[in-house]
């Protein structure tokens, strides 16, 4: 074997049974090619340069556009916070948490706006891409509008029902029993806001019998006294704020007009909450 094949003393000596210099040359290699070119070239197994270049191109598409510096290496230790943070950074971390700028790509509410700047730096040290970001965030606000809009209709139906079961129990005494509870809440100054409070912790009935019972204590109100305003005002007042926003919802507003029994009986349960002294079926609420 040439001394070309066996590499210079001390060097690595290329495989043996390998093909010379010359016979590379012949199938297509340029003339002189060194000893360890062609132990490199053997141990490809290239049996000319368009293997070469196929073995190029498909590292060239490996790496990408960016060459060798767009690589990103995965860090070997994930607890490593200083390697973890130059790995999230060339996967598109911003460099702060404030360039989220999550408020100017959400619906924010007050509720929300205090949860911001905490999402934010959460969301930095975990390495996510604005993208992820606005997305997660985005997809945590819908689940709990979606919560917060099933809270509300069960406390629609509770409400409804606590007050059809007063109505039975009082008959004719209900009217005479608002009046009682209206009184109580003009001696102590309950206002809407408290009992809307009151009504969605322990429900409307259950509050509207409790102020009646004290409010009877206080001495039979006058007839007047049921033009003021009603011990379920807070109750009231979230059913017909619903029943408005609801009007301005076009996809409820279509199934309801089509007649879709859930979005009926929907707002049926909205008018009754609003209106307590309407009978059910008494009014035609899509009219």
């Amino acid at each position: 074997m040439s001394a070309d094949v066996l590499g210079p003393p001390g060097g690595d000596p290329a495989p043996q049974g390998g093909a010379s210099s010359e016979s590379l040359e012949a199938i297509g290699f340029p003339k002189g090619t060194t000893s360890e070119d062609v132990g490199y070239i053997q141990n490809k197994g290239w049996s000319g340069p368009s293997d070469m270049l196929k073995s190029y191109r498909a590292t060239e598409r490996l790496v990408g556009d960016g060459g060798p510096d767009g690589l990103i290496r995965i860090p070997s230790d994930p607890d490593n916070a200083e390697l973890m943070g130059e790995f999230y950074n060339k996967l598109g971390r911003p460099g702060s948490p404030e360039d989220y700028k999550l408020a100017d790509s959400l619906k924010v509410t007050d509720a929300s706006q205090t949860l911001i700047g905490p999402a934010q730096t959460w969301f930095h040290e975990e390495g996510l891409t604005p993208r992820q970001a606005t997305s997660l965030a985005t997809k945590f606000n819908d689940h709990m509008d979606d919560l917060t809009a099933q809270e509300d209709e069960r406390l629609e139906q509770i409400g409804v029902q606590q007050i059809e079961s007063l109505k039975q129990k009082w008959g004719n005494e209900f009217d005479a029993n608002v009046r009682r509870a209206n009184a109580f809440n003009r001696e102590f100054g309950i206002t809407p806001e408290m009992i809307d409070q009151l009504d969605r912790s322990v429900g409307p009935g259950v509050y509207l019998d409790l102020a009646a019972r004290v409010g009877k204590l206080l001495g039979e109100p006058s007839e007047a006294g049921n033009d003021n305003f009603n011990p379920l005002s807070g109750g009231t007042d979230i059913a017909k704020a619903k029943i408005e926003e609801l009007q301005r919802d076009q996809a409820f507003m279509a199934a309801y007009g089509s007649g879709d029994k859930e979005a009926v009986a929907r707002m049926e349960r909205l008018y009754q909450a609003a209106f307590p002294g309407i009978e059910p079926g008494a009014l035609d609420v899509r009219a």
